[in-house]
Order: structure tokens, then sequence, then C-alpha cells
């Protein structure tokens, strides 16, 4: 997609983002719109100040994650986790990776494995298992 690509597809009618609604899972519909709202572009021939941008800001979300697990209310907490969500969703919108297919792709991976955790409780990568490939939803590519 191209900067001209990107600038119509900032205009388009609310009829059009129905649209992509039924094409789209419900957070990437959303994250689609609030992208276009605010004027964030994709990715162009590498990343763009907008996706260096939005990774500070998802590292900063992060950070107030974090406050708020070990000493935030309960509500700061569920705040947080989704502002980290948000940011995150934003951040592969506007790289143009198709993060919906790489979480399906992951799960699958991941319900295959054995059970064997470390001491944090991590379930670890079986020596057996192929891991999926994900270079193909990176949309730079």
């Amino acid at each position: 997609m191209d900067e001209s690509d990107w600038k119509e597809a900032a205009e388009q009618t609310h009829e059009q983002d129905l649209e992509i609604a039924t094409n789209k899972g419900e957070y990437e519909y959303l994250v689609s719109r609030f992208a276009r709202k605010n004027d964030l572009g994709q990715m162009m021939n590498g990343f763009t100040s907008d996706a260096f941008n939005q990774y500070k800001v998802y590292e900063e979300e992060v950070g107030e994650f974090e406050v708020a697990f070990h000493v935030g209310s309960d509500g700061e907490v569920v705040e947080e986790m989704a502002d980290v969500l948000i940011t995150l969703f934003l951040l592969a919108e506007i790289m143009d990776i198709d993060i919906g297919e790489a979480y399906n792709r992951k799960m699958e991976y991941n319900l295959k494995k054995t059970g064997e955790k470390n001491g944090y409780g991590k379930i670890l990568d079986d020596a057996d298992l192929e891991k999926p490939e994900f270079k193909d939803l990176f949309g730079g590519n």
C-alpha cells in the first residue's frame, strides 16, 4: 500500500468501514479506524517514524501495566492491560502485520506442546515441533 492508497483508505465512508468490519476481527477493525482517524501511516520500505513512535508508546503502556499489576487497583490493572493490547494492535496495523493470523498460527503451535514448564511456569518449546512461519504476515514483504 503506497501513501496515496493510505490517504484514500483514510477517507472511506461509513458503509465501507462496515464492510471492512466483516472481513477483519472486531479489534483489527477498530484499530484500523483509529489509525486512519489519527493519520498514522503504514510502513514504506522499512519502519516509519510512526512505527518507532508507536513502539515507544507500547513500551510506556507496558510500564504502566507493570506498575498497576504490582500496586494498582483491579480496575487499573484491567485498564492498563487493555492499553497494552491496543498499542500492540496499533503497532501491528502501522507495520501492516496480520496479527490475527499470527496469533492463530502461534496458538495452534502452542496447543501442540507437551506442557513442560520452566521455573516461572512458561510452557517450553518441544524440540520435535516445527515452528510456524510468520514472515508472510509482515506487510513489508
